[in-house]
């Protein structure tokens, strides 16, 4: 049987909801944009554009870690005694991951693969309460402006930007508000 587009009845009333811009601050939805929040809007997203197009290719984006890298995070990042991690920023707890009994989750960390407890394995952090921040000395900004200065290709950028040593294990909060960042 094909599908058929309903541009009638609550399809279509689902459709110009998303559709309709609105101005969000917060939990508050104010409604439409007027023409001058629609204005500023299209300014900011077009400085943004010219922004991005004028930073060099090679650390227009952060590098993606690969998964040895983030295994080896998770090895050396500091736990407390129930397997839980530890803010190196805060002191804060990042949960470890559970199975819905509340047993905790162990892998092997040189495979990823999930393992029995008391096979040698590790806990890793629960996804989505946690980011993977820089160590004080190796910001992200401060290596771009080196980049940039020496030209270095994105080759040179991943190799350098894919190190577990670099990086820590950050509450989400703390670490995008950039209050724990070195001088």
């Amino acid at each position: 049987m094909a599908r058929r587009n309903n541009a009638t009845g609550a399809g279509a009333n689902r459709i110009a909801q998303a559709a309709a811009s609105t101005f969000k601050t917060k939990a508050k939805v104010y409604g439409p944009l007027t023409a001058e929040q629609a204005r500023k809007k299209a300014e900011r997203a077009a400085k943004r554009k010219e922004r991005r197009e004028a930073t060099p290719v090679a650390v227009r984006d952060r590098v993606k870690l690969s998964a040895p890298t983030k295994r080896a995070i998770y090895r050396d990042a500091v736990r407390d005694q129930n397997g839980d991690f530890v803010c190196e920023a805060t002191g804060g707890k990042i949960p470890r991951v559970t199975t819905p009994d509340g047993n905790t989750v162990y892998i092997n960390p040189d495979t990823g693969r999930r393992v029995n407890p008391g096979q040698g394995g590790m806990t890793v952090p629960q996804p989505g309460t946690f980011d993977f921040g820089h160590r004080p000395g190796h910001e992200w900004a401060d290596y771009k402006k080196e980049a940039i200065a020496n030209n270095y290709d994105r080759a040179r950028v991943i190799k350098d930007q894919d190190r577990p040593e670099i990086y820590r294990l950050e509450q989400q909060g703390p670490n995008r508000s950039r209050k724990f960042q070195g001088p």
